[in-house]
């Protein structure tokens, strides 16, 4: 038996003893029908060395009633929501996770693809600052950006938990986040959290409320950008420009990507990205969304590098200045010498006049 085999037979062992004899009976006669695959699994240290896990909803004939975490090659818990926390971890050490669905038939989804992580040892036990200032940005029915101020630490902050009505749907590496998932006509709370290498978390940041407007009815998408252009102004700064969409009702942003990753908004065709690394090279490209939350096609791929450090000139170039600046120096050398040779060629020649001067006068003199 496969190792999938092995921890979905399990799973359906638990589900049997977990369920009533009567409702197995009623539930056994219909739905033979799994959810879907679980996808976007994530993996982010909290404090303590806990694991937080996310991944997104499957989907199900009847309903998924639930998930079942997978550790390594072990069951580890079960879930109703689309997040856990492993606090049962080591230091320093390697986890595997992988989850899949179930429904109340005992239906069984495949594993979701994996995701490993490492955990931190105990030598850093200070948490990050909290996040503050977080505003919530309706764009559309299915669309709400998030913006928050960054937040510090000892070490450094490697991301940011996202939490929406108290359940965690998502991390960010930077401090901003759209949030595609929401439903039309409803209310939503917000709220971040800061964590760094260590697992260390941080105090929950401020709430914002967002309430998404009614499903709109344009359902045009904008055009797709044109010539997208990735210029590299310094060692931490690319500039974006790109020619604008046009939609039927009109343009309201541009959602901006860089290597894959939604990375902001901007409401106008162009975009300053700040805060890179040198010497490193970055892909992007753009989308244009309009007020009913319609999402264009991807612009084309813009490629820039960003600048190198300067550095100091080296050793090599110092020595060829003072190489050309001694050469200098011996040929106003060489002209101060020939000068002085032809002063004295110059006197000797004054003598010579003044001596034969001398003897033509004595001469008349007789």
């Amino acid at each position: 038996m496969t190792k999938n085999n092995k921890i979905i037979s399990g799973v359906i062992a638990l589900f049997l003893v977990a369920t009533p004899i009567f409702a197995l009976r009623a539930l056994a006669v219909t739905d033979t029908t799994p959810p879907s695959q679980p996808n976007g699994l994530t993996a982010a240290l909290n404090v303590g060395n806990q694991v937080i896990l996310s991944w997104n909803p499957a989907t199900d004939n009847t309903g998924v009633i639930g998930y079942t975490i997978i550790r390594n090659t072990d069951i580890l818990a079960n879930a109703a929501n689309t997040s856990y926390i492993d606090i049962n971890v080591l230091a320093s050490t390697n986890y595997s996770y992988s989850v899949l669905a179930y429904d109340a038939a005992g239906n069984v989804s495949s594993l979701s693809s994996s995701v490993s992580i490492n955990t931190a040892s105990s030598s850093d036990v200070t948490a990050p600052s909290a996040p503050s200032n977080l505003s919530a940005n309706v764009i559309s029915s299915n669309q709400v950006n998030l913006n928050w101020t960054a937040a510090t630490d000892n070490v450094a902050v490697v991301g940011y938990t996202i939490l929406r009505n108290n359940v965690i749907i998502a991390n960010s590496a930077t401090n901003s986040f759209s949030d595609l998932s929401v439903s039309p006509n409803t209310s939503y709370s917000y709220a971040v959290l800061a964590y760094d290498a260590a697992g260390n978390l941080s105090l929950q940041s401020n709430t914002a409320a967002a309430t998404t407007p009614a499903t709109a009815t344009d359902t045009t998408i904008p055009s797709t950008p044109g010539d997208l252009l990735a210029t590299a102004i310094s060692p931490s700064r690319i500039n974006l420009s790109w020619s604008v969409a046009n939609d039927n009702v009109g343009v309201t942003g541009y959602n901006i990507y860089r290597n894959n990753v939604l990375i902001a908004t901007s409401s106008v065709n162009s975009f300053a990205n700040i805060g890179l690394s040198a010497s490193t090279s970055y892909t992007f490209y753009v989308k244009a969304y309009d007020a009913a939350g319609n999402i264009s096609a991807q612009s084309n791929v813009a490629t820039a590098t960003t600048l190198a450090i300067p550095s100091h000139r080296d050793d090599d170039e110092d020595e060829d200045e003072d190489v050309n600046c001694h050469e200098d120096n011996g040929k106003h050398l060489g002209q101060l010498k020939e000068h002085e040779n032809n002063g004295k060629h110059l006197g000797q020649l004054k003598l010579r006049l003044n001596a034969q001067v001398g003897r033509d006068h004595g001469h008349k003199n007789k």
